[in-house]
C-alpha cells in the first residue's frame, strides 16, 4: 500500500523531521531496514511535494498557537511578558529567606 502525504505529514511530526535533508536521510536508513514507503514516496512525488507536504505538516501542528497569539492585543502580550519579567522566588541562603529574580 502507497503512503499518502497525510500518513508522511503525520510520520514528519511524529519524528520532530523539520527539514527535506532530514527527511531523506530517516527515508534512506527506513529503506537500509527493508521499508521503503517513504523513499517511494520522494522519488514518485517529487521535491515540490515533499516541501509542501513538509511545510503543511509543520503549519497544521502550530496553527492553533498562531491562531491564539494572533487574538491577543499588543497590550496582552506585553503585560505577559513584563510579569514574567518581575517575577520573584524566595529562596533559603544561610538559613535566611532571600528573594531573587526568576
Amino acid at each position: 500500500m502507497r503512503m499518502t502525504s497525510f500518513e508522511l505529514s503525520e510520520l514528519i511530526v511524529r519524528k520532530g523531521i523539520k527539514s527535506r535533508t532530514e527527511l531523506l536521510a530517516y527515508a534512506n536508513e527506513q529503506k537500509l531496514t527493508g521499508k521503503s514507503d517513504i523513499a517511494e514516496f520522494i522519488v514518485n512525488r517529487g521535491p515540490c511535494v515533499v516541501s509542501e507536504v513538509l511545510a503543511t505538516a509543520w503549519e497544521m501542528t502550530n496553527a492553533q498557537a498562531k491562531l491564539d497569539r494572533s487574538k491577543k492585543t499588543r497590550i496582552e502580550i506585553l503585560s505577559k511578558k513584563q510579569l514574567r519579567d518581575n517575577a520573584q522566588a524566595v529562596v533559603m541562603v544561610n538559613g535566611s529567606l532571600v528573594q531573587v529574580r526568576c
